[in-house]
């Protein structure tokens, strides 16, 4: 049986040094952590450190202080156990050599219970008696060590408040895992732009956490690179400006190993309209050529129907070109740096032409404005002179008619178009095709006529006629000129017409029976002047008046055919109206019979005088003609 009582005495002596080395391990532990952050705070505020990784070391050295005070606290809190302790009691010779171990260790055979009982309890009570005063030395020691844990751990913390751990660089310290982010961070640069216009600056943003300067490598195409050192805030950042750029140029990073990507900061020509070509193409009807218009020019007057081709190219990649005109649009196809297209302009009026490059940004250089003038196709135009207004159709033989028209651009046909009206209603006919001279003539006088014989026309009927023409405009635009109507006499008109018509024929053939007898007595007086000097020659004079009464002769026959053909047509015209009544009848008889007669002569010797009198006229001005 072992020393229970001795070793629980010297447990019990050793109480007062445990709970002081606990003490002094949890105070020590303390103090390291804080010890160690506050010499990493005030590294950073005083500048030693500039890289993030300081709070990552602090955070930990400071929880390894703090594990390396526990430890040493826990490695004398055993130490008081009873048989490390017995043992320092016996080295310290507080108490014999064997005195306390011997108890405390199991006993050895043979070894009287009773005489190591009494041993066991006496050596208690002495441990009682005298442990307090061998082990007052370590008592001590461990007060002087706590008291230094609790000033190390007091200055600490107030240097550590000191080091501005709320703002600052310090500030750092409580955002270990920020700080290890920016610890593994890659470096970043970042231009404002990356692409610019020629003469342009562009800002270059630097990102290297916890880093106080970097590298800046830039070059341009063809050229080395040139190395910058540039310095960062208390973030890792900073700006830096470049330029003014001509060219494109490239730029990166390097810290030690680590380096950012390469970026590139383009720079763009001048954007503007190397060429730019428009050609007007009329329409098709027009016949006309196609020729080249300058834009920004006088104003441009172009048919209707006129497209504007247009082809263009700038200096730079363009990603929509179009024509505008108000609110309307009229889009260019585009292929790198050319446009193409057309514009039909639709109204007068200016047209802008509005180019954008890739980045949406408007060609320089001067505006390009088409001012326009739409010149409207005009309706062809066309009348009926004659007859100047409505009409009354003859007995017999057609109406005349004539048609003027006139377009700008020409002529494709032209009709009249015929409307029968009668009692019974109103009846379309057939349009009746006019030729016209030559190929699409601009202007056309067109006669023609109207036959009421062929058309079938009755007494009482109208015939509306109107003039139609159509130019050779796509379109085909048409003109209609006044309607004329044509009335048909009523059979009753009819009759009072052609009996003064009748009376007319009458006068006629009595004014001709009259000059036929005054012929016949001048044909009688030549014929005794010629038997009265048969002998001799006529003078000159007589050979005139000779030849002047046979010219009237001649003149009598044709007018007694042309009232024959007249008596011929009234009878015709009579029969068509129904005049069947005696006396009119025997007007037409009487007046046939005086056709009938011969128109009277002065027989073979004025022949014979008219032949010898034209040939005297003929020769010999003074010689005379024998009878």
């Amino acid at each position: 049986m072992s020393g229970r009582r001795t070793e629980r005495a010297l447990t019990r002596a050793a109480g007062p040094l445990r709970w002081r080395l606990g003490w002094l391990g949890a105070i020590g532990a303390a103090g390291g952590l804080l010890a160690v952050l506050a010499a990493a705070a005030w590294s950073a505020r005083s500048g030693l450190v500039h890289s993030p990784v300081w709070v990552v070391v602090a955070w930990i050295a400071g929880p390894m202080a703090a594990i390396g005070a526990a430890a040493a606290a826990i490695r004398a809190a055993r130490s008081l156990r009873a048989h490390p302790l017995a043992a320092r009691l016996e080295r310290e010779q507080a108490w014999r050599a064997g005195a306390l171990r011997g108890l405390i260790e199991v006993a050895s055979e043979g070894t009287s219970e009773g005489l190591r009982e009494a041993a066991d309890l006496a050596t208690a009570q002495e441990v009682e008696t005298r442990a307090a005063d061998a082990l007052g030395g370590a008592r001590q020691r461990l007060g002087r060590l706590l008291g230094g844990a609790l000033a190390t751990a007091a200055g600490a913390t107030l240097l550590l408040g000191a080091a501005g751990i709320r703002h600052g660089p310090a500030a750092l310290l409580w955002q270990p895992r920020r700080a290890l982010a920016m610890v593994t961070s890659p470096l970043r640069l970042e231009a404002a732009r990356r692409i610019v216009t020629a003469g342009d600056s562009v800002a270059l943003y630097v990102s290297a956490p916890g880093r106080s300067a970097v590298t800046l490598w830039t070059r341009a195409p063809g050229t080395t690179w040139e190395a910058t050192e540039v310095r960062l805030d208390s973030l890792g950042r900073a700006e830096r400006t470049t330029g003014p750029l001509r060219e494109s140029f490239y730029a990166h990073l390097t810290l030690g190993r680590r380096s950012s990507d390469t970026i590139e900061v383009a720079v763009r020509r001048p954007a503007f309209l190397a060429g730019l070509t428009l050609t007007a193409r009329y329409p098709g009807y027009l016949e006309l050529e196609d020729e080249p218009v300058a834009a920004g020019g006088d104003t441009l007057l172009l048919p209707a129907g006129t497209r504007i081709q247009t082809r263009g190219e700038a200096t730079v990649p363009i990603a929509a070109a179009r024509w505008e005109h108000g609110d309307a649009a009229t889009p260019l196809a585009v292929d790198g740096l050319r446009f193409s297209g057309g514009l039909t302009p639709y109204a007068s009026g200016g047209y802008r032409l509005v180019v954008r490059t890739a980045d949406g940004q408007r060609v320089g250089g001067d505006e390009t404005m088409l001012p326009i003038r739409i010149v409207p196709d005009s309706a062809p135009v066309v009348e009926i002179p004659v007859p100047a207004g409505d009409t009354i159709a003859p007995g017999s033989g057609p109406v005349a008619l004539v048609v003027d028209a006139h377009d700008d651009h020409g002529l494709a046909e032209a009709v009249l178009e015929r409307s029968l009206i009668r009692a019974a209603g109103t009846r379309a006919l057939a349009d009746q095709p006019l030729p016209l001279p030559g190929h699409l003539p601009d202007r056309a006088i067109l006669p023609a006529a109207i036959d009421p014989a062929v058309l079938g026309l009755a007494p009482g009927d109208t015939l509306r006629v109107t003039a139609r023409v159509r130019d050779n405009s796509p379109e085909g635009q048409i003109g209609r000129s006044r309607t004329v109507a044509i009335v048909m006499p009523t059979r009753s008109e009819l009759r009072v017409a052609e009996r003064d018509r009748a009376a007319e024929v009458a006068r006629q053939l009595d004014s001709l029976v009259a000059e036929s007898r005054k012929a016949q007595r001048q044909s009688e007086d030549l014929g005794r002047s010629q038997q009265r000097g048969s002998d001799s020659l006529l003078d000159f004079d007589a050979a005139k008046k000779a030849e002047s009464v046979a010219g009237r002769q001649e003149q009598l026959v044709k007018e007694a055919e042309q009232v024959r053909r007249s008596l011929d047509e009234l009878r015709q015209a009579g029969e068509r109206a129904g005049i069947n009544d005696s006396a009119f009848q025997r007007r037409l008889r009487e007046v046939q019979e005086q056709l009938d007669k011969p128109v009277p002569s002065s027989g073979a010797s004025w022949r014979s005088c008219r032949r010898r009198s034209r040939r005297w006229t003929a020769s010999e001005p003074g010689r005379r003609c024998a009878g």
